[in-house]
């Protein structure tokens, strides 16, 4: 009997740990269940590659960026078309669009998502949306994109209730429940165990194009980047004063170089109490980075995630609804049960 086949459609090739490690746990989790599994990049990147574009600080230019998404979209669409194409005339036995925050107001996402879903409707009818998060706000192009995108799959499955709410709000649709995959991970990561030494807060800093994108969703006034960068080294030496060590860590290469900064403006003054950590390769050697830690301040959900996972606390930095909700909804759950609902949702639909 022929193995059945698999399709992920994910940020596979992102230099963000994060969307490495959902990846990575969709794939494990399917080949689990006896799946040849294949891997697709939800934006048509078709390596791994290292992030080398600057924020833009100035407000006009990013607005600008933000109000053109649409055209941006279009050319991106153009050029990805044949990947996309390529991938989506074959059959699959199952095919899963997620996890990861892939429902989202840029200049990608939501072309991305209607064309896959589209295409591969020609040839597959068992199209999930799984384990995905959904952004708060979205213009009427998007939303007819996404809606009728998501209506075309077989079953939406967000991975908070906060999605599940944005989703119906947006695109009158009705989601159910799938926790974030990248917690199927703790299957096979031991837990940490506990050394006498002295407590070390590991702090990633995040990439300020991401603080300033959510400014007005937490209802903050945003800092200019000089000031931003001043309040983490602030924050270090706080830390420091306080008696703990403090060990800079980032899951992307953005949140590399604003640590980078950060730990230049304070290393004179904390001395050998704060380390810079070198940006983790993927998602396994950032486990190992978290294992001399003792708990992680972070407004990456992904790297709070895999603290989570290791035994390391997280200590959420609530930059944006998406932190927000992990915090309310996650921390409180033992890893058991979020484990057992990701396995009823995997078993419900392969």
């Amino acid at each position: 009997m022929p193995q059945k086949t698999a399709l992920i459609i994910a940020e596979s090739f992102s230099d963000n740990v994060g969307d490495q490690a959902i990846a990575y746990a969709m794939r494990q989790a399917l080949e689990d269940r006896e799946y040849a599994v294949k891997n697709i990049d939800y934006t048509g990147k078709l390596q791994k590659s290292r992030n080398t574009s600057k924020p833009i600080s100035n407000k006009f230019w990013r607005n600008l960026k933000h109000r053109l998404r649409l055209l941006i979209g279009f050319f991106w669409a153009i050029k990805n078309l044949p990947i996309i194409w390529d991938t989506a005339i074959k059959q699959y036995d199952l095919v899963i669009v997620g996890g990861g925050q892939l429902i989202l107001d840029n200049s990608k996402f939501p072309l991305a998502l209607y064309l896959w879903i589209k295409l591969l409707g020609r040839n597959n009818g068992n199209i999930y949306v799984v384990s995905c998060g959904v952004g708060e706000s979205f213009c009427w192009i998007e939303k007819i994109l996404i809606k009728k995108a998501l209506r075309q799959s077989k079953g939406i499955y967000f991975r908070d209730i906060r999605s599940i709410e944005n989703a119906q709000r947006n695109f009158g649709v009705n989601a159910k429940y799938c926790p974030d995959i990248a917690y199927y991970l703790s299957k096979n990561i031991p837990s940490k165990q506990n050394v006498n030494r002295a407590y070390v807060l590991g702090l990633s800093i995040i990439d300020y194009r991401v603080y300033i994108r959510h400014a007005s969703e937490m209802s903050i006034s945003p800092l200019s980047e000089a000031d931003y960068i001043n309040k983490w080294a602030e924050n270090v030496v706080t830390h420091v004063r306080a008696g703990e060590h403090v060990a800079l860590i980032s899951t992307t290469e953005v949140d590399q170089r604003y640590s980078e900064e950060v730990f230049s403006k304070v290393q004179n003054t904390c001395g050998d109490k704060v380390s810079l950590y070198p940006k983790a390769e993927n998602w396994n050697n950032f486990i190992i980075q978290l294992s001399s830690c003792d708990s992680l301040l972070s407004g990456r959900m992904h790297g709070l995630i895999l603290a989570h996972i290791s035994g390391v606390r997280p200590i959420p930095y609530l930059v944006n609804k998406k932190v927000e909700a992990f915090s309310d909804e996650y921390l409180s759950k033992s890893l058991d049960e979020i484990l057992l609902n990701i396995d009823l949702v995997l078993n419900e639909i392969s």
